[in-house]
């Protein structure tokens, strides 16, 4: 009972949320850049760690056939899912980053770049003519732009893989504030590439405490739940391109995600 009546608030926040669209800091245009890319390299830093994305790595692959290995990844942040991705995947890849604030101090790496110009996905053209990725974003836009999304991506006749990591569910929201909060104390330390102002963020003034942990329980709270990727899928499929919804790893961390192909007519 105690359950159900937890997920019952979990869905009546995340309705409100929605409702109000309260954005995280990191979208925020005044976020100091500094911080988001602490926040960033953490995130990275625990998906890395956990192997959260090995369970994408077939997905990848099969779709880095389209254009000989060549990726466009979407709202790539730090681009940690990009790292682990060339270091792990089977084919060759060249992924090129792109994100609305775009940020050059990342792990430098073979055939990974970043796009220098800003890119919002939503009103600009999708760069480059590969197989495009989405990783741990899609929440970060609303129902209608993640419909809009899709089609603009089915309209480019492109391979597709939305990768999704959160779902509005108590079980995910105890992970997440474990994690910004008693784990990122621990971890701070071994974080790459390691700075003495993350200690100092973290330590003594627990301002990257206060930041990740607000942006990921508004992240849960977003977030998109199966039964609606699933539908928002079918109804965002047609004749040409069709958008498939699958929920991947153990139960422990689980991976949903969407993937797009062009369909032979």
């Amino acid at each position: 009972m105690q359950g159900k009546r937890t997920k019952r608030w979990i869905l009546l926040l995340q309705g409100y949320f929605h409702m109000m669209y309260l954005p995280e800091l990191e979208d925020q245009p005044w976020f100091p850049q500094c911080m988001r890319r602490q926040q960033l390299e953490y995130i990275a830093f625990m998906a890395s760690v956990s192997g959260l994305y090995k369970p994408v790595l077939p997905f990848i692959e099969e779709a880095a056939e389209w254009d000989n290995g060549h990726i466009t990844d979407l709202c790539s942040g730090q681009g940690g899912p990009a790292h682990y991705l060339l270091k792990h995947a089977a084919t060759p890849l060249s992924i090129q980053l792109t994100d609305r604030f775009p940020d050059h101090h990342f792990f430098q790496l073979p055939n990974l770049h970043m796009r220098h110009k800003p890119l919002d996905v939503l009103s600009d053209p999708i760069p480059g003519s590969g197989a495009i990725t989405l990783f741990n974003a899609f929440h970060h836009f609303g129902p209608t732009q993640q419909a809009a999304l899709l089609q603009k991506i089915a309209a480019t006749g492109r391979p597709l893989l939305v990768c999704e990591i959160l779902q509005p569910t108590p079980w995910c929201l105890l992970r997440v504030l474990l994690a910004t909060t008693a784990c990122q104390v621990l971890l701070a330390p071994f974080v790459l590439p390691f700075r003495l102002s993350r200690l100092l963020l973290t330590w003594v003034l627990p301002v990257n405490i206060i930041t990740v942990c607000f942006d990921g329980i508004i992240s849960v709270l977003k977030a998109l739940p199966a039964k609606r990727m699933q539908l928002l899928s079918q109804t965002c499929s047609h004749t040409s391109y069709l958008f498939t919804f699958r929920r991947l790893g153990g139960w422990l961390n689980p991976v949903y995600i969407i993937e797009g192909k062009a369909q032979a007519i």
